[in-house]
């Protein structure tokens, strides 16, 4: 995509670009594009919700049935603390096709997902 412009957040190394920070918005189509800083995968782990289209795109932090690879637990924790005070009608449309289906309701990763349950999410804070 030439001229496509870096969009990434202030920690990233290459922050030349576009820099946002947790709850920033861009114009998008006829609606804005919500950032969420969730790190825990790196430090500047990005997320995007659209709610004109009720789109989460979670990147490498939460995927359908499991999580991203974490390289600290409570900053990870914080982070899927996070998305799991967005609304259940999201759909997540995350950065790999990892579960059964390549896309599912919030709401239902609440509920069928080992790694987004509140009590693994307590797990990772403590370290145990």
């Amino acid at each position: 995509f030439p001229g496509a412009q870096l969009i990434c957040h202030r920690e990233h190394p290459r922050a030349d670009g576009r820099v946002f920070s947790d709850g920033d918005m861009i114009d998008f189509g006829d609606g804005k594009i919500e950032i969420i800083h969730t790190p825990g995968h790196s430090r500047d782990s990005l997320s995007f919700l659209y709610r004109p289209d009720l789109a989460l795109f979670t990147g490498d932090t939460l995927f359908v049935g499991c999580i991203g690879f974490c390289r600290s637990g409570k900053t990870m924790a914080q982070s899927l603390s996070k998305l799991r005070e967005l609304p259940d009608d999201l759909t997540v449309y995350s950065g790999h096709n990892y579960g059964n289906t390549p896309n599912r309701k919030l709401g239902e990763e609440k509920l069928c997902n080992p790694e987004f349950s509140t009590d693994f999410i307590k797990k990772l804070t403590s370290g145990k």
